[in-house]
């Protein structure tokens, strides 16, 4: 199935300071036409640097980058 992409990364990097290996945003997919909300994705994959020591055996993403993901995903409703 197909996502429309409102923003890649290419424009999310131009509307917040974030960079490797903080961007915790990979594209968004829908912007509410109020600009309340938004829907955003973060491509995960087990070779991430938090993975190995985060709950060994577990993969686990930490809650604080979980949440820094929700805290850029307003950052780009803010601009």
């Amino acid at each position: 199935m197909a996502t429309t992409v409102v923003c890649d990364i290419r424009e999310i990097l131009r509307l917040i300071p974030h960079r490797w290996p903080f961007v915790m945003i990979d594209r968004v997919t829908e912007i509410s036409e109020n600009n309340e909300t938004l829907k955003a994705i973060k491509n995960v994959t087990y070779n991430e640097a938090h993975f190995p020591g985060h709950f060994p055996a577990v993969p686990t993403m930490p809650g604080v980058l979980v949440i820094e993901a929700m805290a850029q995903a307003c950052g780009i409703l803010a601009v």
